[in-house]
C-alpha cells in the first residue's frame, strides 16, 4: 500500500519535498493487540520513497471506540474529541505536514488530528487516505 500510495503521489505531481510525513496513531493498547499501525507502515513506505522524515510526534491519548463501530458523524465526531495531542509542538509549528491515514470513513479522525497540528502551528497540512469507506 506504501508503494502505491508513493505513485500516486507522482502521479499527482504533489510538491511534498519540503514537508514532514505523520501517521494518525492508533491507542498504545490498540496497537499492541494489533502488532503494528497500518498507517505508520504506509507512512514509513512513502517517506523512503521521497527520502522525507516521518514523524511519530502525533500521539493518540484517549482510547476510544473503533469509528466503524459508531453509525452517526455526531457520535463519531464526539468519539473523537480531545483524541489526539503533539508531543512537542516544535516539531510541527511552520511545517508543511502530510498526515497518513488509511481509512476516511466520515472525516471525524482527520479533522480532529488536522485541528490539533493547525493548532500547534502547522504551515500547510495534506492528508493521504488509501481508502474511503
Amino acid at each position: 500500500m506504501g508503494e502505491i500510495a508513493a505513485k500516486y503521489i507522482e502521479n499527482c505531481k504533489l510538491k511534498i519535498e519540503n514537508f514532514i510525513i505523520l501517521p494518525v496513531p492508533l491507542h498504545p493498547k490498540k496497537e499492541r493487540k494489533r502488532g503494528f499501525n497500518q498507517s505508520k507502515l504506509i507512512s514509513e513506505a512513502v517517506a523512503k520513497n521521497f527520502d522525507l522524515e516521518m514523524s511519530d510526534c502525533l500521539k493518540r491519548i484517549k482510547n476510544n471506540k473503533p469509528q466503524a463501530s459508531l453509525k452517526d458523524n455526531e457520535a463519531r465526531i464526539k468519539n473523537m474529541a480531545g483524541c489526539f495531542r503533539i508531543k512537542n509542538s516544535e516539531l510541527v509549528k511552520n511545517k508543511n505536514i502530510l498526515l497518513v491515514d488509511d481509512v476516511f470513513t466520515s472525516g471525524a479522525t482527520i479533522n480532529e488530528a488536522v485541528r490539533i497540528l493547525k493548532e500547534s502551528g502547522a504551515k500547510k497540512i495534506i492528508v493521504l487516505v488509501i481508502a474511503k469507506a
